[in-house]
């Protein structure tokens, strides 16, 4: 696909950042109201020229063809902090091996999860402990504590639950916002579309863990899973089809 210039939109903005320039001098040398006839004038004629002007016409257009293309998913880096959801039952294994992937690099985990998931999420923890202290060359990662969704289907809470855990991670924990990864896999659709929503800042990093073996459509927990990264760094593209 054909990368867009936007020259014609740039042009239409510096046209009516010139506009508005001429309204602020007119307005300064108004001492009376004979002046506002002209300005309004002025400020008509270069709106109309904008208007009519077949690169703008042209850039309106362009942009009803625009197209957000997405980097295609790929395997992931480990990363220094990892927030990640915890399921209830079986899926709580998504958020352990999303955990374990990182392990050796991984320096803060943070788990989300549903009141009901209390002792889902305890679960990872032990499990993940009981590999650190069977391989003693993994340095300790600090395990913070869990955060409880109130209400599990609201995407606003969980949007900001994310929000304030990756703020503590960057701004208290001093982490570069490139080391901080969420993990979308576990809950439901709408807590991960919150969590997809908090990381909505191009440089924010998600990941979600990808089955390695499925079953009439249903991941099989036993043959574990594998992260994959999506960064939200789209570009914007024309559509060929438009």
């Amino acid at each position: 696909m054909r990368e867009l210039t936007f020259t014609g939109v740039v042009v239409a903005g510096l046209l009516g950042m010139i506009g508005n320039s001429l309204f602020d001098l007119f307005r300064q040398l108004d001492k009376s109201d004979a002046w506002r006839p002209l300005t309004v004038g002025v400020i008509g004629i270069i709106v109309l020229a904008i208007v009519l002007s077949p690169r703008f016409r042209k850039s309106i257009v362009d942009l009803r063809k625009l197209v957000i293309v997405v980097p295609e998913p790929k395997t992931g880096v480990r990363r220094k902090a990892l927030v990640a959801f915890v399921s209830v039952g079986n899926g709580r294994t998504s958020a352990l091996q999303a955990a374990q992937y990182h392990l050796g690099v991984l320096e803060h985990l943070w788990l989300i999860t549903s009141k009901d998931g209390r002792s889902d999420a305890d679960w990872v923890v032990q499990q993940i402990e009981a590999a650190l202290a069977a391989d003693t060359a993994v340095p300790r990662l600090k395990i913070h504590a869990t955060t409880f969704l109130d209400e599990i289907l609201s995407i606003p809470e969980a949007k900001a639950k994310v929000e304030l855990i990756r703020h503590l991670a960057i701004k208290v924990e001093k982490i570069p916002e490139n080391e901080v990864i969420c993990d979308f896999t576990g809950l439901n659709k709408l807590a991960s579309a919150g969590m997809i929503l908090a990381c909505a800042p191009r440089s924010a990093l998600l990941q979600y863990m990808y089955p390695n073996q499925a079953e009439e459509g249903r991941p099989v927990y036993a043959a574990g899973s594998t992260p994959r990264e999506i960064a939200i760094a789209y570009r914007v593209a024309e559509d060929p089809d438009a």
